[in-house]
């Protein structure tokens, strides 16, 4: 993290560039610097983004040479950094010299727009997807996203939405067939959805290589990848002979 912060001298170490790298303070020199996972950084590192917070002077990894950056830094963290601080893993005086305007964002499970959020991120999805129109969310989902936990926050919701795209096809409105088990499950708990997700992508490809070859089950099984012993033991196992 050092070398990547700070830069480094040319050679500065075994597999270092000749020509050495700037490091991101040089680059962001007249600009801001965002520090993301600041938590993580390691005592040394500390240390040495304290005094470049002091004087605006450090020196790359290897050098012996002080350069300076004027930057604006911002930085985040998902860690509790008061209480770090208590238990000695965080420098003090570091916490202190970057506490300015602080900004909480709240987890998911504490923001009331949860299901606006999911629109959100539903539209800014098919566009990547190349769909045309989105799909909209049923009664059930819209319960199930403002209902759930989302311990993993927005990447577990948009990682989430973007797998009920993928399996939803083309359908107009987002179904519950579609949600994670693990969202089900906690929301709707007494329903007894039987069937998991890879359960429910194995049967609708099955319905698709089947349909796709004309009801010829051979050339559905070649065009999943399996004999057709096994075509037909999944068509089985999903109640489909």
């Amino acid at each position: 993290m050092g070398s990547e912060l700070f830069g480094y001298a040319p050679g500065a170490f075994t597999g270092a560039s000749v020509a050495g790298t700037e490091g991101k303070l040089g680059a962001a020199d007249g600009g801001t610097l965002f520090l993301d996972e600041l938590a993580e950084m390691s005592a040394g590192v500390q240390a040495a983004l304290l005094r470049f917070l002091e004087d605006r002077s450090y020196y790359r990894v290897g050098d012996a040479h002080p350069r300076r950056a004027d930057v604006r830094v911002i930085a985040a963290t998902c860690q509790d950094l008061p209480t770090l601080v208590r238990q000695g893993s965080f420098r003090a005086d570091l916490y202190y010299r970057l506490k300015g305007a602080c900004v909480k964002i709240p987890p998911l499970r504490e923001r009331e727009d949860v299901v606006e959020l999911a629109r959100g991120l539903i539209r800014e999805l098919c566009v990547e997807l190349g769909r045309a129109a989105a799909p909209r969310l049923s009664k059930e989902i819209a319960g199930a996203v403002s209902g759930y936990a989302w311990p993993g926050n927005v990447r577990e919701l948009r990682n989430a939405l973007h797998v009920a795209l993928v399996l939803g096809g083309d359908a107009p409105t987002i179904e519950t067939d579609v949600l994670p088990d693990e969202v089900f499950a906690r929301v709707y708990p007494a329903s007894g959805r039987s069937g998991g997700l890879l359960d429910r992508a194995e049967a609708r490809a099955l319905e698709e290589a089947i349909e796709a070859s004309g009801g010829n089950m051979s050339e559905a099984a070649r065009r999943l990848g399996v004999a057709r012993s096994t075509l037909y033991r999944m068509l089985e196992r999903h109640g489909m002979r």
